[in-house]
C-alpha cells in the first residue's frame, strides 16, 4: 500500500494499492510478470505485462513492458517502454529507455514521448539487512494534446529507495520512499510504500 501527499497540500491524501507476480526461469536470463495497481480519489487501475532478457554475460538487461491506464473519468492511456541496463561494477547499474505513450483524456486525444535515463545501487548492510538506490532522469521532447504542444516539458528526476528486513527464509518486509522533483522548481510528489515479499 502506498501513501501519495502533494508537497503543496492542495488535494488531500491518495493511497495506491499495488501487487505483482514475477517468474524467473532456472537460468536467470529470462523473467516475465505482471504488476497492477489501484489508486484512490482519482480512481485509476492500472495493469503493467513485462519481460525482461538477460544476455549471457549477464552485464545486458533489455527490458520491455506494455502498460494500460484506465479511470472512471474514462480516460485511458497504453505506454510501451523499452529499456536498457548496463552492469558497470558488481552493484552499480546504468540504464536508458524510451516511453511511447497513447490515449484520450476525456474527449482529446493525448500522445507523449519521454526518454529515461538513471542509474541504480545496492547495498547489503549484513545478513538480514539490504538497501538499493536508484535514481531516474525523465525529459519529455514531444507531448501532443488538443492541436499543438500542450507542455513545455522540463526534466524531472525521480529519486526511489528501499529497505529489506529479511523475517524468514522466505519472506522479506519492505518499506520505500520514492518521489518526483521538476528540476530547478519543487517537488511534486512523494510516495511511502511498505509491504512484504515472498519468494516461493
Amino acid at each position: 500500500m502506498v501513501t501519495i501527499a502533494n508537497a503543496d497540500r492542495t488535494q488531500p491524501n491518495q493511497y495506491k494499492f499495488v501487487g505483482s507476480i514475477t517468474h524467473a526461469n532456472t537460468r536467470g536470463t529470462r523473467i516475465k510478470g505482471i504488476l497492477f495497481n489501484y489508486t484512490t480519489l482519482v480512481n485509476n487501475f492500472n495493469v503493467t505485462f513485462y519481460k525482461s532478457y538477460v544476455n549471457k554475460s549477464k552485464k545486458l538487461n533489455t527490458v520491455v513492458a506494455n502498460s494500460t491506464m484506465i479511470n472512471t473519468a474514462k480516460d485511458i492511456f497504453n505506454t510501451t517502454t523499452a529499456l536498457e541496463s548496463y552492469k558497470v561494477t558488481k552493484k552499480i547499474t546504468g540504464m536508458f529507455g524510451v516511453n511511447l505513450t497513447g490515449g484520450q483524456l476525456g474527449e482529446r486525444k493525448f500522445y507523449n514521448m519521454s526518454i529515461v535515463t538513471g542509474g541504480h545501487g545496492s547495498i547489503k548492510i549484513n545478513k538480514r539487512v539490504s538497501t538499493s538506490i536508484l535514481v531516474l532522469g525523465i525529459y519529455s521532447p514531444f507531448t501532443q494534446f488538443y492541436e499543438g504542444n500542450w507542455w513545455s516539458a522540463g526534466i524531472l528526476l525521480v529519486p526511489f529507495n528501499s529497505w529489506d528486513l529479511k523475517i524468514t527464509k522466505t519472506f522479506k518486509f519492505n518499506i520505500s520512499t520514492t518521489a518526483v522533483y521538476s528540476y530547478g522548481e519543487s517537488f511534486l510528489n512523494y510516495q511511502v510504500l511498505t509491504g512484504g515479499k515472498i519468494n516461493f
